[in-house]
């Protein structure tokens, strides 16, 4: 048996697979264990660095965002210098007409619609006609808008109005009088489309067959006048074209204007004008009353 024993005459320990296993087994997770600790820091690093890129990239939008809302101030800014505002007043308004100024939000109405069978109807009419078959009522509308057009402006209004072009806008008055007469452009326009307006029914107007080289330009300056006026305004509020079913499956588009848009109040303006033709007629009175005209 001596050839079984080793030096010391102790028998070798026989190793079993079971222990060949976990020695590899050992040798393993002491492989593994760096990559256990690296691990997690491995991963935070990654997360810190997209939490980076994030921050980085959300400090990129804000400042964007900041810069393009500095330059619209600014933008802003130089642009009421030049030009003004909507709610207190454009550099080519009328100075003194400028207290008149109250912005509101108006919601339009007189948009046509489309009923299944076909007809059309007014959803939301206004609360008055200024449209329709002509009448006495109907001009009584549009005599209520257009009533004291114009009105007297002193020489200083009228050189601070128009530092260049002041002198020509002197002119001869009826009954003698002169001085600068003037007419807020908007009463101007609704003069032109009120004359558009009557151009419709030449027959209940009593509109001329003979030509009449005047009235045809007028004719065509109150179009054109019109046509700058809403181009001038440029009105960016969205109005939708709505669909309507009509009879056998037959569609209709039509622009539904029936919607909020931002304006200046008229009453407000119109209230304005009265007060200063008013005011004028009664400094007029005084004046004729002081030099003994009467």
């Amino acid at each position: 048996m001596k050839g079984l024993t080793d030096a010391k005459g102790e028998y070798p320990r026989v190793r079993y697979a079971a222990d060949a296993y976990a020695a590899d087994n050992s040798h393993r997770r002491q492989g593994l264990r760096p990559l256990f600790w690296i691990f997690p820091w491995v991963t935070t690093s990654l997360l810190l660095l997209l939490s980076l890129y994030l921050s980085v990239k959300e400090i990129v939008r804000l400042r964007t965002e900041l810069n393009t809302t500095l330059r619209l101030y600014h933008k802003l800014d130089t642009d009421i210098d030049k030009f003004g505002s909507f709610s207190t007043g454009w550099k080519t308004d009328f100075g003194a007409a400028k207290t008149a100024i109250e912005v509101e939000r108006v919601r339009f109405k007189g948009s046509p619609a489309f009923r299944s069978d076909g007809s059309v109807y007014v959803p939301h009419p206004g609360p008055i006609d200024y449209v329709g078959e002509p009448s006495p009522e109907l001009d009584e509308q549009w005599d209520k808008l257009l009533h004291n057009n114009s009105f007297m402006i002193t020489e200083e209004e009228a050189r601070a109005t128009w530092p260049e072009e002041w002198v020509q806008a002197y002119s001869k008055m009826p009954e003698g009088e002169s001085g600068y007469l003037v007419e807020l452009d908007m009463f101007h326009t609704l003069d032109c489309l009120n004359e558009v307006r009557k151009m419709l029914y030449p027959k209940y107007y009593g509109a001329k067959a003979e030509y009449n080289e005047f009235k045809d330009l007028h004719k065509g300056h109150c179009i054109d006048q019109i046509r700058q006026h809403i181009m001038c305004s440029g009105d960016l509020t969205p109005v939708p074209t709505k669909s309507y079913d009509v009879l056998d499956g037959v569609s209709v588009r039509y622009v539904n204007s029936n919607y909020p848009h931002t304006c200046r109040n008229f009453d407000s303006i119109r209230n304005w004008v009265d007060e200063r033709v008013v005011r004028y007629d009664r400094e007029r009175n005084m004046k004729k009353l002081m030099h003994g005209d009467y």
